[in-house]
């Protein structure tokens, strides 16, 4: 668990990595908002060491609390905004150093299109109204009430729920926006297309929603460089294996002169056992297409005899 030390000296845990404070949090986000019963919920039967660890967090702006009930004790109720604030500053932090990583391994392999992108990002990330913004942001603040009441795993911390979120936003955001795509006569049609269209024209019209999309942009981090760089060129190896059997289709022969070099040296490594690598990218595709044949009924790659 890290530990960061306090103005006064003292050590002070990170709440979102606390897995006390999490799951504090976690419980009063499904429905209990008393001492007692949160306690109860993690076995606990003496109340008081939860009550002290609930008014830390209220104290730490996590939670708020009310008088309330027959006896009139304190009901405990979440600060949002302080959840979402640290969800965007845990996701701007994450970004940040991505960026920082990438152009120090990306210094021989520029790309000034991507850095471009990630600079403007970073821009926006610096913004005062974005920041602003997009810290009390509706959408974010509902998307965190919907999620914590799911954490049943007591070991969780909300960090770990704060990167759940971070690496599965939708890509493009625009899975946000679905709509039926079955029917079977004409009314079910013309509901279905009233209803993509108010969809689309709903999201047009809704600031927020492009906020969300520039910060699902800044959640990605560089992934969409180096993972889906990384996915592309697993997806031309396959291509290259599935069809192996027609060497002399056209299409194969165009996507073998474009293969990165990385690829063929895997798909050589599988398949040309007997084969010396040559630097000549040309040279590797002929390789390629004169030795690679796919064994449909084993699902194999084999050297053609």
């Amino acid at each position: 668990m890290d530990i960061k030390k306090s103005s006064s000296g003292r050590d002070k845990i990170k709440v979102i990595e606390s897995v006390p404070y999490s799951q504090l949090i976690f419980l009063i986000s499904s429905g209990k908002t008393y001492a007692l019963e949160i306690a109860k919920a993690r076995g606990k039967k003496d109340s008081s060491p939860t009550a002290k660890q609930l008014d830390q967090l209220k104290k730490r702006g996590f939670l708020t609390s009310k008088k309330g009930g027959l006896l009139n004790k304190n009901i405990y109720s979440i600060n949002w905004k302080k959840i979402n604030k640290e969800f965007v500053n845990y996701v701007f932090n994450i970004f940040e150093k991505d960026v920082k990583d990438y152009k120090k391994i990306s210094k021989k392999e520029q790309d000034e299109p991507k850095e471009n992108h990630y600079n403007e990002l970073l821009k926006k990330i610096k913004t005062k109204n974005f920041d602003k913004d997009i810290k009390n942001h509706e959408y974010l603040i509902t998307l965190l009430k919907l999620t914590f009441p799911l954490v049943e795993n007591r070991e969780k911390t909300i960090r770990e729920i704060f990167e759940d979120l971070r690496i599965n936003f939708p890509q493009p955001p625009g899975t946000f926006v679905d709509h039926p795509s079955k029917f079977h006569d004409e009314k079910k049609r013309r509901e279905s297309g009233e209803y993509y269209t108010d969809l689309i024209e709903g999201r047009k019209r809704d600031e927020k929603y492009a906020q969300l999309e520039e910060f699902i942009k800044i959640t990605r981090g560089v992934s969409d460089t180096v993972g889906m760089r990384g996915i592309e060129r697993l997806w031309k190896y396959l291509q290259i294996k599935y069809t192996a059997s027609h060497p002399n289709n056209e299409i194969r022969k165009e996507l073998l002169q474009t293969v990165p070099k990385e690829v063929m040296e895997i798909i050589k490594e599988n398949c040309f056992k007997g084969t010396k690598p040559t630097e000549n990218k040309e040279e590797d595709s002929e390789n390629a297409n004169q030795n690679v044949v796919l064994s449909t009924e084993k699902g194999e790659i084999e050297n053609e005899k």
